[in-house]
């Protein structure tokens, strides 16, 4: 009497081997693409907000004092006081962004107390692998980005 085998032979391993890595070595430059684009936009809108938030809070006089942002790598703080070195750091509201984002500009911005305009007006911008995105303010306080 003849047996049957069944299982996979070392030809059949080897061929779905080759064609995982081959899909592997395709999606790999795309998903590193996909998380560089996705961090920068998540830095760029979370700066944004972080602005608006900061500057609603100084109109707004929460606290009784003014508020501002800052930027540092791998962090944006919205802080209350008039400056980022002088601030209140018992107020500070923290928030993570991807650590291989470098950014460049005004990294700062205070906001005065009920009028809500910035003390500095420019733009930061942030780059990460071969992408890059700005926001901007302008004198009057209005966010671009």
């Amino acid at each position: 009497m003849q047996q049957n085998k069944s299982g996979f032979t070392m030809i059949e391993l080897l061929i779905v081997i080759a064609i995982m890595t081959i899909i592997g070595a395709v999606f790999l430059p795309v998903s590193i693409d996909y998380q560089q684009r996705n961090d920068l936009d998540v830095a760029q809108t979370t700066f944004a907000q972080s602005i608006r938030r900061a500057q609603q809070m100084s109109m707004s006089g929460e606290g009784d004092s003014q508020w501002g942002v800052n930027m540092t790598t791998g962090n944006i703080v919205i802080f209350k006081g008039n400056t980022y070195a002088g601030r209140d750091t018992t107020f500070d509201e923290n928030y993570g962004i991807s650590t291989s984002i470098t950014n460049s500009g005004q990294t700062e911005y205070d906001f005065s107390k009920t009028t809500g305009t910035p003390a500095q007006v420019g733009a930061v911008t942030f780059v990460n692998g071969n992408y890059q995105k700005t926001v901007s303010v302008n004198s009057y306080g209005i966010v671009n980005y």
